[in-house]
């Protein structure tokens, strides 16, 4: 048998040695942590599209990347934005907050990223309740100064200092194509959800974004121009389904 001295030091040793490799569990999370942090909030973040209001560019359930560095990184919780690569563009495909959604509190701001790192991005606490998710999907079709209206789920666009309108698919920077199936016999153009707006003017920093598939989307007809502080960043890849993956 061993001597009680030598159980005890065993014990404590195995203690010590227990807490050591606590210690570098935690150092380690902390800094896996700390990695997910400077990713996401500087380089990429994933969003899903979970409905069909980017048909036909978008389907349910496709996962993109978009970078939050193309228009400058939001840091949320202190209410920051740092210089971005670009300005947003027309016809760009961004992620952004819709404009019925409040701005989550100070609290909620701060608790988010460790939430949403905890849980591998399934539970968010800036989100609203049931449909009203705090990240969409839309294009961008008006720029801070612009006139804009929509004729047949079309939006024509008449640029700052410019004297004529322009349809969207002609100032765009990218080709895209939209849906306007889907509206019930007799809708008519004015009715919600219909194929036609007035003009708006777009403020100097509002910008008008709306969703590919024109008769089931909620955007800029309905809730307004968002400004530059709702955008979080720009589409750049879908990683999801795999026989779609590519750059959008």
């Amino acid at each position: 048998m061993f001597p009680r001295s030598s159980r005890r030091y065993e014990s404590i040793r195995d203690r010590r040695s227990q807490g050591r490799r606590l210690r570098r569990f935690i150092r380690f999370v902390v800094s896996l942590f700390l990695v997910y942090i400077t990713v996401h909030t500087l380089f990429l973040q994933t969003v899903r599209q979970d409905g069909s209001t980017m048909a036909p560019t978008l389907e349910p359930g496709d996962r993109l990347m978009t970078s939050p560095l193309a228009y400058g990184p939001r840091i949320r919780a202190f209410g920051w934005i740092l210089p971005g690569l670009s300005e947003p563009r027309r016809g760009d495909l961004v992620s952004l907050r819709p404009g019925f959604m409040e701005e989550a509190s100070a609290v909620r701001r701060l608790a988010n990223p460790l939430v949403r790192f905890t849980t591998v991005e399934r539970v968010r606490l800036d989100d609203g309740a049931d449909w009203r998710s705090a990240v969409q999907l839309k294009r961008i079709i008006g720029l801070p100064g612009d006139t804009v209206r929509m004729e047949r789920f079309v939006v024509f666009v008449r640029p700052s200092g410019e004297d004529r309108f322009l349809s969207e698919f002609e100032l765009a920077g990218r080709p895209y194509d939209v849906s306007t199936e889907g509206l019930p016999d007799g809708w008519r153009g004015e009715d919600p959800f219909g194929d036609a707006m007035d003009e708006i003017v777009l403020g100097p920093d509002e910008y008008f974004v709306v969703g590919d598939n024109r008769p089931l989307s909620i955007d800029s007809r309905h809730w307004g121009p968002v400004g530059e502080e709702a955008i979080h960043g720009r589409v750049i890849f879908r990683y999801w389904p795999l026989r779609q993956v590519g750059s959008l």
